[in-house]
């Protein structure tokens, strides 16, 4: 770009006298520089024969413009071309425009609607961000991705509409934007919606529900296997949710900021929560994690200070530092399994104890670390086969499982060969010294089948 500075008074009625400043593209027309003016402008096509093709980066900066008309020549709108401009409420779009810059339209603090053009196929990060007052947006046919942050913090956002050509979306979208529905076209290959929900093209994936239509409750279709980055951010009227078993994958923040959230049922296929998945909950009083969880994010359930209990099912190896940090009000949090290693998992839960199945390895006085949760045994009201690793299974010379009751309490253990027509047979009555003991029958390879199971004497 060539740096030919020209000035250009115009004399128009709702603006009087505007100044823009150009400089010259590497084909010779026109870039706009900057420009000092205030009120309503439409942006002419050419200035001295010369067509106005692109607005540059800053262009219109903390302009005083409240509306804005782009001639038919334009075809690129900079980074952060109108960013900051505080009395812009309206913007026209050229027809022939293709790309927006970073950026463009951030933090417009009056500007109400927009709509994008089918001739716009791209534009950057941050586009809308922090403009308080926009209540709909239109992308047109022809934008192919939704950058990081597009409309995030668009706090009266409440209509959006998806065109056909969006293949791809960044991070943290529409994050804080109060939303009553997500419209795509029914030709988009990627996306679609349905009853304002917006999800992957399989309905695989649920990418976001919208405040009002969540509700006090929301049925997650069966087809979801997983639960979106911010899924569920800031539903506060949501007060209960089931995660069906289809379910493998609850992301980032997925359900961040639900306050209202008093009950969850996470289904027994979820592998992950991830970071802060439950952050600021605070009407959370309970949780259980089932067996098929492998991993607890970063602050995955941070600040839920009504967080009394929480059940941990055997296939957590690791809790994040500060999965649980600040739940003020946790009481107890109960593990079916072995212990996982942890660090600084529960700081500010000065009232919780860590409460173990006897029978189950790696537990001392206290857990996570030297500062961490006091720990106790877990006394269950019937007897149960701790059927996980090391000591379940075929061992050496034997098959083999703990039993986990409660302290000097007999349990007698029974097997059969057939469970059609079952007889149950007594091999070993066995004490329960400290709440456990260790079954072994070293003659199951007689059998084909052997099937086990157990009663109080």
């Amino acid at each position: 770009m060539k740096l030919l500075a020209i000035l250009l008074l115009l004399s128009m009625p709702a603006v009087g006298q505007a100044q823009f400043t150009f400089t010259t593209n590497n084909d010779g027309s026109l870039n706009i520089s900057t420009y000092s003016g205030s009120g309503a402008l439409t942006i002419p096509d050419t200035f001295n024969n010369l067509p106005i093709t692109s607005i540059g980066y800053n262009a219109f900066h903390l302009s005083g413009l409240n509306s804005v008309a782009m001639g038919t020549n334009i075809t690129s709108i900079g980074i952060e071309a109108f960013m900051s401009s505080s009395f812009l409420k309206s913007v026209t779009i050229g027809s022939n425009v293709t790309s927006i810059g970073n950026g463009a339209f951030m933090n417009c603090a009056v500007l109400k609607s927009i709509t994008i053009p089918d001739s716009v196929t791209n534009f950057g990060v941050n586009m809308f961000m922090l403009s308080p007052k926009l209540v709909s947006a239109t992308l047109g046919n022809g934008v192919t991705s939704l950058p990081n942050n597009t409309f995030e913090d668009c706090t009266s956002l409440t209509n959006v509409v998806i065109g056909r050509s969006v293949a791809s979306m960044g991070n943290a979208v529409f994050t804080q934007c109060p939303l009553i529905a997500i419209t795509v076209d029914p030709q988009n290959q990627f996306y679609c919606s349905v009853n304002g929900v917006f999800f992957d093209k399989k309905q695989a994936a649920l990418i976001l529900c919208p405040g009002a239509q969540a509700g006090s409750s929301y049925a997650i279709p069966d087809s979801v296997t997983t639960i979106g980055q911010d899924a569920f951010y800031g539903c506060i009227s949501l007060t209960s949710i089931t995660i069906p078993n289809h379910v493998t994958d609850i992301q980032t923040s997925a359900f961040s900021g639900c306050s209202s959230l008093t009950s969850v049922t996470i289904g027994n296929s979820v592998a992950n929560i991830e970071d802060a998945a439950f952050e600021g909950c605070s009407g959370l009083t309970s949780a259980i994690i089932p067996d098929s969880v492998t991993t607890i994010g970063q602050f995955a359930f941070y600040n839920c200070t009504s967080l009394a209990t929480v059940i941990i099912g055997r296939g957590i190896a690791t809790i994040v530092g500060g999965a649980f940090l600040d739940c003020s009000s946790l009481q107890g949090v109960y593990f079916r399994g072995n212990a996982p290693s942890s660090s600084e998992s529960f700081s500010g839960d000065g009232s919780a104890t860590a409460y173990y199945l006897p029978g189950t390895l790696g537990w001392s006085s206290r857990f996570g670390d030297p500062y961490g949760l006091p720990t106790a045994p877990w006394f269950l009201p019937n007897p149960t086969i701790l059927n996980f690793e090391p000591n379940f299974g075929i061992q050496t010379n034997h098959f083999g499982f703990a039993i986990s009751w409660a302290t000097n309490i007999s349990a007698v253990v029974e097997a059969c060969t057939n469970l059609a027509n079952p007889v149950w047979s007594p091999m070993a009555t066995n004490s329960l010294t400290g709440g456990s003991c260790y079954f072994s029958d070293s003659q199951w390879t007689n059998y084909s089948r052997r099937f086990y199971r157990l009663r109080s004497p």
